[in-house]
């Protein structure tokens, strides 16, 4: 693979994670205020960049009809397999970097995608999460004989507890991580109207515009047995380190909180980190790897996104 998969130059506005100007926007029209935390965009950020191993789609099918796209990285042997939940901007080709590495140390890598992003679907959090659901049901019943973890980015952390927290058949994953989630929408949301001047003043009034139904510090204690790994960095500026530890309090054991460096969503480009994050997935393997394991290819389309 190329470096510049990796490279920060290609890490651009999708750190501002929630964007001061969809914001106002948002509080003018507040019947739009879900989708102030979707900022998707149609950019190929793969464009001329070689990846060294296939790239499958695979499709789901939503409670609600709509047919969504993901993406299966695959290695040559499966280890296990890790499901991806990626921050809310831009697309699946921009987050590929924070998980490409998994590949060869034999993960089998699902990149879940949301709504709005590939397809044109408007997404909703409570869609999403129904979305997420039924995705990984779907992995479960493919790949019962292997380890399954969920790991969730920034927006993709939160949405994975709520998701995972009232998953039926949550006791075949055997593990959640999360870097840098939010505690909550109505926390996040005040923090940023913060930041703005005109807003700054009305920030409370103005951050109880939105639903505090599916918070993750609502539903991280139901996540117990399930081992949660929670990463957060103090340097980062988006979502602020106090997120994770107000997770971490709330949540029940089996947990561990794991304090990294470095801005929003970049612990991973680090590779000490990397190594941690290996030796928590193989800590917690609850199932024995079947000897022989490769992907299947029944019903997926190879490369169809790449150029």
């Amino acid at each position: 693979m190329k470096n510049n998969i990796f490279s920060p130059a290609r890490k651009k506005a999708y750190l501002n994670v929630f964007s001061k100007t969809s914001l106002l926007a948002c509080l003018l029209t507040i019947s739009a205020c879900t989708h102030v935390f979707f900022q998707p965009n149609q950019i190929n950020y793969l464009k001329g960049v070689d990846i060294p191993f296939p790239i499958e789609e695979v499709t789901t099918k939503t409670a609600d009809g709509h047919l969504l796209t993901h993406w299966l990285l695959k290695p040559e042997k499966i280890e296990g397999v890790v499901f991806h939940l990626h921050g809310n901007a831009q697309n699946i080709t921009a987050h590929i970097r924070s998980v490409a590495w998994l590949v060869k140390h034999g993960y089998l890598v699902y990149m879940f995608e949301y709504r709005g992003y590939i397809t044109p679907h408007k997404p909703s959090i409570e869609n999403t999460i129904s979305d997420v659901q039924l995705a990984l049901h779907s992995l479960i019943k493919e790949y019962p004989q292997l380890p399954i973890y969920v790991f969730g980015q920034s927006l993709g952390g939160s949405i994975a507890i709520t998701s995972v927290a009232q998953l039926k058949d949550k006791e075949e994953l055997c593990a959640l991580i999360t870097e840098a989630a939010f505690a909550s929408y109505e926390g996040i949301a005040k923090e940023k109207l913060s930041e703005v001047w005109l807003t700054s003043l009305l920030k409370t009034p103005l951050s109880r515009l939105f639903s505090s139904d599916y918070d993750a510090q609502k539903y991280v204690a139901q996540l117990s047995p399930l081992p949660l790994l929670i990463i957060h960095s103090p340097d980062d500026k988006i979502v602020p380190m106090q997120h994770g530890a107000l997770l971490y309090k709330a949540a029940k054991m089996p947990k561990r909180y794991l304090r990294s460096e470095g801005g929003h969503i970049s612990t991973l480009q680090d590779p000490k980190y990397r190594i941690k994050l290996l030796e928590f997935l193989k800590n917690h393997q609850c199932k024995e790897v079947p000897q022989k394991t490769e992907p299947p290819i029944k019903g997926y389309r190879k490369n169809s996104h790449l150029p």
